[in-house]
């Protein structure tokens, strides 16, 4: 899931503690990842087929059901204040 607040999020730290849950935080993108993807664009690469789906916010939990176990499945959009 991909996500950028507009406040910083507050953490119940506690909760992590008592459950052993772990989190893991990742800067996914890169400026030579850009560049890359843009080289692939130009060389062809099929970028409609991306997209396996779009769904509007309501239907959050049934674009992570398509998606889930489909080996086929790449993007799932989530689409918020009309058409994206």
């Amino acid at each position: 899931m991909v996500a950028i607040h507009a406040q910083r999020p507050q953490v119940d730290l506690f909760r992590f503690f008592w459950r052993e849950i772990e989190m893991l935080g990742a800067r996914v993108y890169q400026p030579q990842d850009y560049d890359r993807a843009i080289q692939m664009i130009a060389e062809g690469l099929p970028i409609a087929r991306l997209v396996t789906d779009r769904h509007p916010l309501s239907g959050v939990q049934a674009a992570s059901d398509a998606l889930n176990g489909n080996a086929t499945a790449m993007k799932s959009l989530i689409e918020i204040g009309g058409a994206a």
